[in-house]
């Protein structure tokens, strides 16, 4: 018979993570989503507790957790405010390609720091005509010597703003369609080059208390994501992240339907 009890370790873990959005978030949610202020206190006191790059490998300092627990995190945390959730969860979206697709030396240069000191990445495939369409993208890369030169604009950046880093992915074979996709990973560009977008929205509360931004690429200069590979693999990277941390998304609109519900049968019932 298959067991599907959460073990003690995740009880416990789970348990954190309600503490945690009970009494570190939900009581700031709403100053963060009407001043559009990014929770960055909020954000490393939760790197500090272990709720966050949960899925970074032991081999490269992080605890290594599965999708199970990732989920079980992102639903208690979208309980106090799925907006700082998904500015928690943006550092796993840009995470979880290094950790699929990257070589040694690069899981070790941008992932290894991500648990030795708080820092935040930002996952780039959004542009002004493509988003969940992905093979819509019009960025591309042509390579120059050992590194390739990005044309183009991302938009809608989630933490694009504040990011230490990240993946950005482009063609570099526009003709293969997804196949001539590839990522790469960009260390911080000038404060300069990146423009925040208003993010705040009266008629959609404690959604966006996080930081989107347009993000030009042009002219950059950065390393493939993986040297040994010209493109993605076979599903690409992109799709695997997508697959992977829409479960996260899903998890997080779920528990703020129960939330409203249990909201609105305590005011039927006073």
């Amino acid at each position: 018979m298959v067991d599907f009890a959460l073990t003690e370790e995740q009880q416990q873990l789970r348990a954190l993570a309600h503490e945690f959005a009970e009494k570190e978030i939900a009581p700031k949610a709403a100053h963060h989503d009407q001043t559009g202020e990014f929770p960055r206190e909020i954000c490393r006191k939760a790197w500090e507790l272990g709720l966050m790059n949960t899925h970074v490998p032991e081999a490269y300092g992080g605890p290594g957790l599965g999708v199970l627990d990732g989920c079980m995190i992102a639903e208690e945390i979208a309980w106090g405010c799925t907006g700082i959730g998904t500015a928690m969860e943006a550092n796993t979206l840009a995470e979880a390609p290094v950790i699929v697709g990257g070589s040694d030396e690069q899981k070790r240069r941008f992932l290894a720091p991500m648990t030795k000191e708080f820092r935040l990445a930002a996952y780039c495939v959004t542009e002004p005509q493509a988003g969940s369409d992905v093979q819509g993208i019009k960025t591309v890369a042509r390579k120059e010597g050992d590194d390739y030169v990005l044309k183009g604009s991302k938009m809608w950046i989630t933490n694009g703003s504040v990011a230490d880093w990240y993946v950005v992915v482009a063609y570099t074979d526009p003709s293969q369609r997804y196949k001539g996709m590839s990522a790469f990973v960009v260390p911080r560009v000038p404060s300069s080059m990146t423009r925040s977008i208003a993010a705040s929205s009266g008629e959609t509360p404690r959604i966006f208390a996080t930081s989107a931004s347009v993000l030009p690429v042009s002219g950059l200069s950065f390393s493939l994501l993986n040297p040994t590979s010209k493109t993605f693999s076979e599903p690409p990277a992109s799709i695997i992240r997508f697959s992977h941390e829409s479960l996260g998304v899903r998890i997080s609109l779920i528990t703020r339907a129960r939330v409203a519900g249990s909201r609105s049968r305590l005011r039927h019932s006073s």
